[in-house]
């Protein structure tokens, strides 16, 4: 995971959209039994939580 302190808003944006992307397209896998490393939902969840925290630090700062 890149050092998320030195991402400019635009950026974290992007990256949150990319990682919502991932999450459906886990999901989709997960329903269709296709999903191998069932860990990475969770992992992309936290993910997704970490960039989303940045996000409302640099909108409180």
């Amino acid at each position: 995971m890149e050092d998320l302190s030195k991402l400019t808003a635009g950026e974290l944006g992007e990256r949150e959209s990319q990682i919502r992307r991932e999450i459906m397209e886990l999901r989709f896998e997960h329903a269709t039994g296709k999903m191998l490393d069932t860990a990475k939902m969770g992992r992309t969840r936290k993910n997704l939580a970490r960039v989303l925290t940045r996000v409302n630090a640099q909108k409180r700062s």
